[in-house]
């Protein structure tokens, strides 16, 4: 599980041990000031050793996305704070938030941006740049929207898998948006469960999250070039999520 943690990390990215909150504050600081003068740099920080009050603590510091795993005690926090992720995130949900609009769904889902989610142990938790949620469910999206910068292509793929994977977690989908830093192009991707076949849906096995469809936006020569249309259905989610089959299979093993 440690090392799930730390799948997609860049090369040299520092590691501490927690000491206090000034202390870490002050080391997350200056690893940002050597980020904005040396690109190369890594913008994660690893920390070992957290208290098990770390999230409470960590609360204020909204600028930074983090994902902290309490059974590990382990974090893995972006250190530069980039408005932008949650900016990018929210123009992306507008032209959405306006279809489901006009399909009548205003009363059943409800835009966030950002949000922290943690699973039902309380051993995961991971912060988020923007999605939907049910309006009678607001602990966790049913689409979530996630804007990577600085991360690999690994890292937001372990990042879409623990959203939809994760013990009580709701969310039917993740839109994985990754923004390529050095050339002018934008991969989308689609994660949702599935289901490989003759594989029944068991306790022991349950549904994995897996790309289902991937967009690539470039721009050349001043033309933007579209691969082809993102196809999703909120309708789906929201039918999915009503049942809450994942949360209750958890529940019934946990008895």
């Amino acid at each position: 599980m440690l090392l799930q943690n730390l799948i997609g990390l860049p090369e040299g990215t520092p590691q501490i041990t927690y000491t206090n909150m000034k202390t870490l504050k002050h080391v997350i600081d200056t690893q940002a000031r050597r980020c904005y003068r040396d690109d190369p740099q890594s913008p994660f920080l690893i920390v070992t050793s957290l208290p098990p009050s770390f999230p409470k603590e960590f609360e204020s510091d909204t600028n930074r996305r983090f994902t902290a795993n309490l059974q590990e005690k382990i974090l893995v926090i972006e250190t530069m704070a980039k408005p932008s992720h949650a900016l990018m995130a929210y123009d992306l949900m507008q032209p959405i938030q306006r279809q489901t609009d006009g399909m009548g769904l205003h009363n059943e889902l409800h835009g966030v941006h950002p949000f922290k989610v943690e699973s039902m142990t309380g051993n995961w938790v991971r912060e988020g740049d923007g999605g939907f949620m049910r309006i009678n469910i607001l602990d966790w999206p049913i689409v979530a929207i996630e804007i990577g910068l600085s991360e690999t292509e690994s890292k937001l793929a372990t990042d879409a898998q623990g959203r939809l994977e994760v013990e009580g977690s709701w969310t039917e989908a993740v839109i994985m948006v990754k923004i390529d830093r050095r050339t002018p192009r934008i991969t989308v991707k689609r994660w949702e469960h599935y289901m490989p076949p003759f594989r029944p849906q068991t306790r022991q096995y349950n549904p994995i999250g897996s790309v289902m469809e991937t967009v690539i936006v470039t721009h050349e020569m001043g033309v933007m070039k579209v691969q082809q249309l993102l196809d999703h259905t909120l309708r789906k989610d929201l039918r999915q999520s009503q049942t809450g089959a994942r949360r209750e299979r958890y529940r019934a093993e946990q008895r």
